[in-house]
């Protein structure tokens, strides 16, 4: 009876920890899938997110070059039109109504920096040389448009960034250097940013190279 007794507590007990070895599998198992599960989850909304911030990306420099375009097409304009004064060079700006859905205002300056045209306050021309400052040098010695870095505009005092695009006559003489400005605190460019959102808490910031915070 007694060995009898014996071995069935040993099974018992074999019972006891073949089950529990089995449980023990089980969870571990079962912790690791959860991980690499959520590994993999954690990849896949990376790799989404990423996508969206270079499809954002991608839309601004779309946005930025296209903008580029027609200053670049207004400046072949006006070097056709040479010898045109103060007033007509206002005038023209003043009739070219995309630029005024492209850009918050067009200026141009002449050839010593001087202000000749300000397509939001013709009031200003000739209250503000340019000739110091970094887009306006910037564009004499490429020769050509740039993107500005952002700046606070002397002329409405809201944080900008400016595209310029010169203007040569066909001796390669420069006669103006048009620039558009573009408002930083408009919805309208980074407009496309507020629909971004990662979660419930996250959120999108674009900076410049040097760390100025454009949009947050």
């Amino acid at each position: 009876m007694r060995i009898s007794s014996n071995i069935g507590t040993l099974k018992t007990r074999i019972s006891v920890v073949m089950v529990v070895l089995v449980l023990l599998a089980t969870s571990l198992v079962a912790i690791t899938s959860l991980y690499l599960g959520e590994r993999e989850m954690d990849t896949i909304v990376g790799d989404q997110q990423f996508s969206i911030l270079s499809a954002a990306a991608a839309n601004i420099d779309q946005e930025l070059n296209a903008k580029k375009s027609i200053l670049k097409l207004l400046a072949e304009q006006l070097a056709s039109e040479s010898g045109l004064s103060s007033i007509e060079l206002q005038q023209l700006l003043e009739n070219h109504a995309t630029l005024r859905e492209e850009f918050f205002n067009v200026v141009a300056f002449d050839a010593s920096g001087a202000l000749v045209a300000n397509m939001s306050d013709r009031r200003m021309i000739g209250s503000f040389n340019a000739s110091k400052r970094a887009y306006f040098m910037e564009t004499v010695a490429a020769r050509e448009g740039l993107v500005s870095a952002p700046f606070e505009s002397a002329l409405s005092g809201k944080p900008v960034v400016l595209i310029t695009a010169p203007v040569y006559d066909s001796q390669g003489k420069l006669l103006y250097i048009l620039g558009g400005g573009i408002d930083l605190h408009s919805p309208f460019f980074f407009g496309q940013l507020q629909a971004i959102r990662s979660g419930k808490t996250g959120y999108l910031f674009m900076l410049t190279v040097d760390g100025t915070i454009l949009h947050h």
